[in-house]
């Protein structure tokens, strides 16, 4: 059982919070993920309706995913030392597999892989970074919505 102390600090430690994003009725695109930063910037994960249908379907409770978790991970560290040069060595912290639909496909999932860089081979909680992988091997980059009027 945690302390309230080891919770509070755990909570206090956290960068960013995510949020599932639902499809918009009628869009071109598909909202998959987001997350904000205490800052006040937002970042949504978006692909097009005819991207997403290409994204196998996939039963959980009944068979393996059709990308395998390590397979994810390769991808996910590759997009993220792309974009990342400055981190040489990176270490996954935190993967959920999520589930979307859009209003021509469904059942369709992806991968969320954070990461936090290694410094002198040990992890670096006060940066980290985000990866989505679709089930096809695809890596989705974040776009900076703006933030709504007040």
């Amino acid at each position: 059982m945690f302390s309230p102390v080891v919770l509070l600090c755990a909570l206090l430690a956290q960068t960013q919070s995510s949020v599932l994003v639902t499809t918009h009725p009628g869009a071109d695109e598909v909202s998959l993920w987001g997350y904000g930063q205490q800052d006040g910037k937002y970042f949504e994960y978006v692909v097009s309706e005819a991207r997403f249908a290409k994204v196998p379907e996939w039963a959980p409770e009944k068979q393996i995913p059709p990308l395998a978790i390590t397979k994810a991970i390769e991808v996910a560290k590759q997009a993220t030392r792309a974009e990342h040069p400055e981190f040489k060595e990176l270490f996954p912290w935190n993967i959920s597999i999520n589930q979307a639909s859009s209003r021509d496909a469904h059942n369709r999932w992806f991968y969320v892989i954070e990461f936090y860089p290694l410094v002198n081979g040990q992890p670096s909680p006060f940066t980290h970074v985000t990866a989505l992988v679709l089930m096809d091997g695809g890596v989705v980059k974040p776009r900076e919505q703006k933030p709504l009027p007040k």
